[in-house]
């Protein structure tokens, strides 16, 4: 059964995305920091692993991905001017716009995979080859991984905090061995 994605959880995973990754363009940021503003627009936004076939889809690429920048697919138009796009969003809010983001591991990043939806307008053939297999071992170990850094995190806080030299060199060295 479908589950939608919430409005918070969309907004939550943008905030995520714009503090972990560097954008080509920075009127992208822009772009993605406006959506996260306004709920209307979060409301018709789906996360797709490929915009080119809906009828108004965004693709953002991050500095580590080999893909352009940023394309705006509208109907049969294709255009890279981010200004133009935005414009197009805000006038046509209540419209689905589909994104998709290109970066460094996007098709392993637990909270990418999480807000992630069917492309509607993907052929039944060629979404089957195109869809990552879900690795729910992987998809664990991953979480571990993610909590595992945010305990050692928080601890390196709380030794700096306590001007504690020895556990903070400690736990930096385990991070860096965990990293």
């Amino acid at each position: 059964m479908y589950t939608p994605i919430s409005i918070q959880d969309k907004k939550e995973f943008i905030q995520w995305f714009l503090n972990h990754y560097e954008l080509k363009q920075w009127e992208t940021n822009y772009l993605l920091t406006y959506l996260t503003t306004h709920e209307g627009l979060l409301t018709n936004l789906h996360f797709v692993n490929d915009v080119s076939s809906c009828p108004r889809g965004i693709m953002i690429a991050t500095t580590c991905s080999a893909e352009p920048s940023f394309r705006y697919y509208k109907g049969h138009v294709v255009t890279d001017d981010a200004e133009r796009s935005f414009h197009d969003l805000r006038l046509h809010q209540e419209e689905p716009v589909y994104i998709q983001l290109n970066f460094r591991h996007a098709s392993t990043a637990i909270r990418h995979i999480a807000i992630l939806e069917d492309n509607p307008f993907l052929s039944e053939d060629v979404s089957d080859g195109n869809q990552p297999v879900f690795d729910s071992q992987f998809f664990l170990d991953q979480l571990l991984y993610d909590q595992k850094l945010e305990v050692l995190y928080e601890q390196i806080d709380q030794a700096l905090d306590n001007n504690d030299y020895p556990t903070f060199m400690q736990l930096t060295k385990e991070l860096k061995q965990t990293e």
